[in-house]
């Protein structure tokens, strides 16, 4: 069953790198629903006070890719809210945190 699901969810994701992704609006999604947990802003490397990781070390993670980062917007998380982002939210996110992939940035402390 579990299997059916993660196919399920794998395979409608197919189609999001190919939806036009907006980094503008993903930042301004991300200003109105992740700033409070996450440091949003670029280059930023510090942990913010919640344990959440800034997006620009998210960004600049190995294996982190806009079709990564869309599905775990779409699966729930013990400390994350669910926002219950669309589509093309989740799609814009991710292309705006991937915007802030910094070869070489350090660990967040």
């Amino acid at each position: 069953m579990k299997f059916a699901i993660a196919s399920a969810l794998a395979f409608s994701l197919i189609s999001i790198p190919a939806m036009a992704q907006d980094v503008s609006a993903g930042s301004h999604v991300a200003q109105t629903w992740c700033k409070n947990c996450h440091d949003v802003s670029p280059g930023a490397n510090v942990m913010h006070d919640t344990g959440a990781p800034p997006f620009a070390v998210v960004a600049s993670s190995k294996g982190t890719t806009s079709t990564a980062l869309t599905a775990f917007l779409y699966t729930s998380h013990n400390r994350m809210p669910d926002y219950s982002l669309t589509r093309k939210e989740a799609a814009d996110v991710s292309a705006y945190i991937m915007s802030l992939k910094v070869q070489g940035l350090p660990a967040a402390r």
